[in-house]
């Protein structure tokens, strides 16, 4: 595709996403949907990267599965109260 006039060429940025949902296309705008996906990518990756960052979840304190889970829970819930 090239602009008018010109010969530099546009680039275009197709993103294509998939999303499962419960909601009916008249429902919800496919926008809204779009946008909210988008939001919960950001919360993901800031989330996980807060987390590995400055809350050490990425390092076993302990080593017994019960005990893992537990206190990843711990931290989890301590990272949603702040």
């Amino acid at each position: 595709m090239y602009q008018k006039g010109g010969e530099n060429p546009v680039e275009e940025e197709i993103i294509e996403r998939w999303i499962a949902t419960p909601c009916k296309k008249t429902a919800v705008p496919t926008q809204t949907i779009a946008k909210m996906a988008s939001a919960r990518w950001n919360i993901e990756n800031v989330g996980f990267h807060d987390m590995k960052a400055y809350w050490y979840i990425n390092h076993p304190f302990v080593h017994h599965p019960t005990v893992e889970g537990a206190w990843m829970g711990i931290l989890v819930l301590a990272v949603n109260l702040l």
